[in-house]
């Protein structure tokens, strides 16, 4: 597949996988909810923690697109750096991060440039967007992406990038093509840039019938 084919499926299916602009004129009534849900709506603490939290962290399954199908889980543990992933403007939220992890980013005994790193994060549930499963072995999993990689940035308090989230706020800096083919220098070390498959090389590709 050309590399022009997966910017165009990439700017396609996030949207898709993540949220759409709400449809106003298709606004139904909510059924199935408890009476005292209902009666408070949005004033509601519990449907508002709800909420946030499916906003965060709900893929809707689409692990089995980003992971079975894509792979990218492969890609990220072995390739992608914090750096890197901030440099195509993923975020990272700092109020997720440990006390410990924080004073080794001020210190620079946390190693940004590490995939490990980025591994890490996930499992800390602190990129903004990305929902990851890390085993007992430190290994990535599976992936999934969220509503809030598209409709959540940070604040930069801490430094360019890592910050307390700003759920709703359009993520500017998203570079969605980079996301995928990593811009000019690729995401996926090694991967088939000719073909825009992320990997070591188009034996791979061709092992997964593509």
């Amino acid at each position: 597949m050309l590399r022009n084919e997966w910017a165009i499926i990439f700017a396609v299916v996030i949207p898709l996988t993540a949220c759409d602009r709400p449809d106003t004129a298709g606004v139904v009534e909510l059924v199935g909810v408890e009476p005292a849900f209902a009666a408070q709506g949005a004033s509601n603490p519990a449907l508002i923690a709800d909420g946030r939290a499916i906003f965060r962290f709900g893929t809707f399954g689409d692990e089995t697109f980003w992971t079975d199908t894509l792979r990218m889980h492969e890609v990220i543990r072995t390739s992608v750096s914090p750096n890197a992933a901030l440099a195509v403007g993923l975020k990272v939220d700092v109020d997720a991060l440990p006390p410990a992890v924080r004073a080794g980013l001020l210190d620079g005994t946390v190693d940004l440039d590490a995939p490990a790193t980025t591994v890490a994060l996930l499992g800390l549930g602190a990129v903004v967007g990305v929902v990851g499963q890390v085993d007992a072995a430190n290994s990535l999993t599976h992936v999934g992406i969220t509503c809030a990689m598209c409709h959540s940035t940070v604040d930069d308090s801490f430094a360019p990038g890592i910050g307390s989230r700003l759920d709703g706020w359009p993520n500017r800096s998203k570079d969605a093509v980079a996301l995928v083919t990593g811009g000019n220098e690729g995401i996926g070390r090694g991967g088939d840039r000719r073909r825009g498959v992320p990997g070591d090389d188009r034996r791979q590709a061709r092992g997964r019938g593509e």
